[in-house]
């Protein structure tokens, strides 16, 4: 059984929606810079045993990306969350099993790609 144990985005409205379709699921509102290796290890300790499995489902944000946010990429403050969230989970006491990445228009060419695909490699994942 898949089971969401939390959804974080910036987004009322995409909020509201998710906790409409996942009413037992905490919604947070606030970016994943505010999250800390300890907070997100606590949550992911207490979503099971040994044999969960934990997968992130993640969009990164498409205004660095596209003509209309000029493109910064990494140099783009909007890119930073997914940047530091990428950055603490070597800190976890277990790393997640599965990543799930959207592909927003711009992001497959992008520094902020190349960096998250090191953190892959580095870590053993495979990537399609």
């Amino acid at each position: 059984a898949v089971v969401s144990t939390q959804s974080t985005g910036i987004s009322g409205n995409a909020n509201a929606a998710y906790s409409h379709n996942f009413p037992n699921t905490p919604v947070f509102e606030t970016n994943l810079c505010g999250l800390t290796a300890a907070k997100l290890g606590k949550i992911m300790k207490s979503d099971g045993d040994e044999e969960t499995r934990h997968v992130f489902v993640m969009s990164p944000p498409c205004q660095p990306f596209t003509r209309q946010g000029v493109r910064k990429d990494d140099q783009d403050s909007r890119s930073d969350s997914v940047l530091y969230l990428f950055s603490i989970f070597p800190q976890l006491p277990r790393l997640p099993d599965y990543f799930v990445l959207e592909n927003v228009q711009g992001f497959e060419n992008s520094k902020t790609r190349g960096k998250i695909l090191e953190f892959f490699k580095e870590n053993g994942y495979k990537v399609e």
